[in-house]
């Protein structure tokens, strides 16, 4: 069983806990799009495949459908009714006009921002009870109101409405929950304030969110304000867009398609059957992940607009993940959970999962973000790694930028991450560390440095565990850490 977190999306983090996934913004793009854009812009791409001006070199999918002779509007129309009942997605235009007004949206001066969004769902009729197994799809109209809040300022930009997508994964991305005993109690024994960062939620850009804020942003370039309805001043002010698949105006066609064919990526990989994602793709079970989707996008380059990536590199904006499921099981969860008493005892705050290890094929993993608070003059962050691989939680030390005296005692090594654990920091001056970007944050040299918890951790750990009717000794969490690295 799968120890640690399991992302259910990775993307940027806007304004406080909203997370916009690229692999929304890839979907919406069509949302925006008239079937007669969406048909032109898919035979321009297949035929610049087929003619080898437009690579797919890390696009298999739309490499496999291109070969096959397979890639059409019929075929998208397919895709999108499997996955949604309703080929809409390709077929119709997401965002929604006013019926007495030619306006897609309404502003008030206070930057907010709200549109009709079409879902990409159809509705169906309740199952008369003695026919069970009827189910017919009936034309309708079901908007979703989405509203934006100060879509030009990357800390203060939020979203409200959309479909109920957010809210689904978002019960499922508590850190720790009520509903179980253990994680109960420790909550329960936190200060108001510490509790407040588990319990506030974070906010997904979904596809209705999404395809709203793309709309917004078009209408805006274009200089399209009679489009937009209510007060306030717009001119100059060009709306934050995450993810930018749209096409790019240049007669190469590889420049000109070289966001576009992603997004095409994404959809194909997203609806198709999971055979035909093991043929063209590789993919060991063909059943793609929303995150799978995400991770097409990352590591590339051109799909972020210069406003967001200013925002980034000046921290305003970071890259996070959105927790699908966890395991915190065989008393790991007293482990973290004297760790995060302890990160808390230093003033630090929650703030979320990141990736660690990425360019480390087999050892990637989701960890648990602390930060001191931005006020600090300290510029140093804690995180706890747990996976299949580490079996155990481990502190993981990031030192943005390391002087001089940061690696003095500092062996910089390049090897299996679970070999770079050093002894707790209170019993070692010497370590082992390496140089490496940050994920996150987007540091480009940061020093990383990995070790076991001390034993008044453990002891805490012990302490925490004997909440429960049963417990576990500091000592036998002590052998489990020894076990670990004897088996390395």
């Amino acid at each position: 069983m799968h120890k640690g977190i399991r992302p259910a999306h990775i993307g940027l983090i806007l304004g406080d806990r909203t997370i916009a996934p690229p692999s929304q913004f890839a979907l919406a793009t069509f949302g925006v799009m008239s079937r007669s854009e969406i048909k032109e812009t898919l035979e321009e791409l297949v035929e610049g495949i087929k003619i080898g001006a437009i690579s797919t070199d890390d696009t298999p999918m739309l490499d496999y459908y291109v070969k096959t002779e397979a890639l059409n509007m019929q075929t998208l129309g397919l895709l999108a009714r499997r996955g949604h009942g309703t080929h809409k997605l390709i077929s119709q235009e997401a965002i929604l006009k006013a019926e007495y007004k030619d306006q897609e949206a309404t502003h008030s001066k206070n930057d907010v921002f709200v549109l009709e969004v079409e879902s990409r769902s159809p509705r169906t009729e309740p199952k008369p009870k003695r026919q069970k197994k009827r189910r017919r799809f009936v034309p309708h109209n079901d908007p979703r109101k989405v509203i934006i809040y100060s879509p030009f300022d990357a800390r203060k930009i939020d979203f409200r409405g959309g479909t109920p997508y957010p809210d689904f994964n978002l019960e499922k991305g508590h850190h720790w929950s009520a509903g179980q005993e253990n994680e109960r109690s420790y909550l329960e024994s936190l200060q108001e304030h510490e509790r407040a960062q588990f319990e506030k939620r974070f906010e997904i850009v979904d596809y209705a969110r999404a395809a709203g804020l793309i709309e917004l942003n078009k209408i805006i370039l274009k200089g399209d304000f009679h489009l937009i309805g209510g007060s306030g001043d717009l001119q100059g002010r060009i709306p934050l867009l995450p993810f930018d698949f749209s096409l790019i105006h240049s007669t190469d066609l590889e420049e000109r398609y070289s966001r576009m064919k992603y997004a095409f990526e994404i959809l194909l990989k997203r609806y198709s059957t999971p055979k035909t994602v093991r043929v063209a793709s590789g993919h060991e079970t063909g059943r793609i992940t929303m995150n799978d989707l995400d991770e097409i996008v990352f590591g590339k380059t051109g799909f972020i607009g210069n406003e967001v990536r200013d925002a980034y590199r000046s921290g305003d904006i970071t890259k996070g993940v959105i927790l699908n499921r966890k395991n915190f099981g065989e008393y790991n969860w007293a482990v973290i959970q004297a760790i995060e008493e302890h990160y808390f005892s230093q003033g630090r705050e929650f703030k979320g999962y990141s990736l660690e290890f990425v360019n480390k094929p087999g050892f990637r993993t989701t960890s648990i973000v602390f930060d001191l608070p931005e006020e600090s003059e300290e510029d140093f962050q804690m995180r706890i790694v747990l996976s299949n691989k580490f079996v155990m939680p481990y502190i993981l030390y990031v030192k943005p930028n390391p002087t001089e005296k940061d690696l003095k005692y500092v062996k910089k090594m390049d090897e299996d991450p679970t070999k770079m654990v050093n002894l707790p920091a209170d019993k070692t001056r010497w370590k082992r560390g390496w140089i490496d970007a940050d994920w996150r944050t987007g540091q480009k040299e940061c020093l990383f440095t990995l070790f076991e918890p001390n034993d008044s951790i453990l002891q805490r750990a012990d302490e925490i565990s004997k909440r429960m009717a049963y417990g576990i000794n500091a000592s036998t969490l002590r052998d489990r850490y020894v076990g670990v690295m004897k088996g390395r």
